[in-house]
């Protein structure tokens, strides 16, 4: 949503349904799996709460690690948004157990061995 207007000029949006998070403003639950589930994408950008090579994009709710699997899975190419406060720290859930993930934007410069651990498993950095 917060997003949604500056998008909304340069393509379509469309929002899920299901159970809404005042606090991160993202939708999930049940009723966003099963939609997520009509449709694929070309381009799909997700938030993290979470990121290390070594365990991967992990959350604290299991109904968002659910979801995201859901729009991975159905999705051509995948992008993880991760901002300097989430690298290197963990989370309770992990997600994308298949390394479907392959482009990490953030907004911080990676030790060397961050971008190298991250090259070996197929994660190309952008930084915005």
């Amino acid at each position: 949503l917060i997003n949604m207007q500056i998008l909304n000029d340069c393509c379509m949006v469309m929002l899920m349904g299901g159970q809404y998070s005042e606090e991160t403003k993202e939708f999930w639950g049940i009723a966003s799996e099963r939609f997520a589930k009509l449709f694929k994408f070309t381009k799909a950008f997700l938030e993290t709460d979470s990121f290390t090579p070594e365990d991967g994009f992990m959350t604290e709710n299991g109904d968002k690690a659910r979801l995201y699997d859901v729009i991975i899975k159905n999705s051509n190419t995948v992008y993880a948004f991760a901002d300097s406060a989430v690298i290197g720290k963990t989370a309770f859930i992990p997600y994308d157990s298949a390394h479907d993930i392959r482009y990490l934007i953030t907004d911080c410069r990676l030790s060397d061995k961050t971008i190298r651990e991250c090259e070996e498993i197929g994660l190309q950095i952008k930084y915005s």
